[in-house]
C-alpha cells in the first residue's frame, strides 16, 4: 500500500520507489522547518501504535516522522527518490515550459527558481550536494541498486530529516504540488482493520488498502517491501 502513496512523489522524477539496508536514526524532523527532534523510541510498540503515531504526524504534517515509522532498511530508497526528484523535476518542468514558447519558458524558470534554491539548500544541509549524480542517473536502474548507491554515498544520512526537509522544498512549487505529495503520506493515518500478526510480521487494511508491518529489534514498523 505505502508504495502507491509514495510513488506519486517519485513519479515526478520518473523513478519507481522501494527498499533495503541502513541503520535506524531514531529521530524526526518537521517537514520544511529543518528542525530535528529526538524521538524517545523509533517505530511503535505495536502495529496499532505505529498507525496512531502516523496519524499524529499526518495531522501536524511531520512527514519526517512518518518516514521514521517505515522499516529502517527500507528508508534509503525514499531519500534516493527525493535526490532523483531534485534533478529530474527542474528538467521536466523546463521541458514543459519550452512547449509554450520563449515567454512560457521564462515564466516556468521563474516559478522553478524558489524550488530549485530550496532543494539546493536541503542537499547542502544533509551533505548530498557533492554526490556524482551523473553516474547515479545512469546506473541506478533498480530499487536494490538505488539503495546500495545511497547507502554507499551517504551512510550516515538521516532519512527522516532529509525527506522531511525535501517535502518542505516541494512547497515552493505551490500548494497543489505539496498537497498531492503530502496527501499520499497522510493516507497512512486512516482506519486500520483486520490486523493479523504472525511472529515478526503483520498485515492489515488501512483505508481499505493492504498494509504490512515488520518487527525489528523489538519495535514495529510499516513495511513497503512486499508491495514492490
Amino acid at each position: 500500500m505505502l508504495c502507491r502513496h509514495i510513488s506519486l512523489v517519485v513519479l515526478l522524477a520518473l523513478l519507481a520507489i522501494t527498499l533495503p539496508a541502513c541503520g535506524d536514526s531514531g529521530s524526526t524532523a518537521g517537514s520544511g522547518t529543518g528542525g530535528t527532534t529526538t524521538a524517545a523510541k523509533p517505530g511503535g510498540d505495536s502495529p496499532e501504535d505505529v498507525i496512531a503515531k502516523a496519524k499524529a504526524f499526518a495531522e501536524s504534517e511531520e512527514f519526517a516522522g512518518i518516514v521514521n515509522l517505515i522499516a529502517p532498511d527500507e528508508r534509503p530508497l525514499l531519500s534516493a527518490g527525493m535526490i532523483m526528484l531534485s534533478q529530474m523535476a527542474p528538467m521536466m518542468m523546463g521541458a514543459m515550459g519550452g512547449l509554450g514558447g520563449e515567454e512560457a519558458q521564462g515564466e516556468m524558470k521563474e516559478k522553478m527558481k524558489p524550488f530549485e534554491d530550496a532543494m539546493k539548500s536541503v542537499m547542502e544541509k544533509h551533505g548530498a550536494d557533492k554526490l556524482d549524480l551523473s553516474q547515479a542517473m545512469a546506473s541506478v536502474q533498480s530499487p536494490e541498486a538505488a539503495t546500495k548507491w545511497i547507502n554507499g554515498e551517504l551512510p550516515d544520512l538521516d532519512h527522516g530529516a532529509f525527506v522531511g526537509d525535501m517535502f518542505g522544498a516541494l512547497k515552493k512549487l505551490g500548494e497543489e504540488a505539496s498537497e498531492k505529495a503530502g496527501g499520499n503520506f497522510k493516507e497512512l493515518a486512516g482506519e486500520m482493520k483486520d490486523l493479523k500478526i504472525d511472529g515478526d510480521k503483520a498485515t492489515a487494511t488501512i483505508n481499505g488498502k493492504p498494509g504490512e508491518f515488520v518487527k525489528v529489534d523489538g519495535r514495529w514498523y510499516l513495511s513497503i517491501k512486499g508491495q514492490m
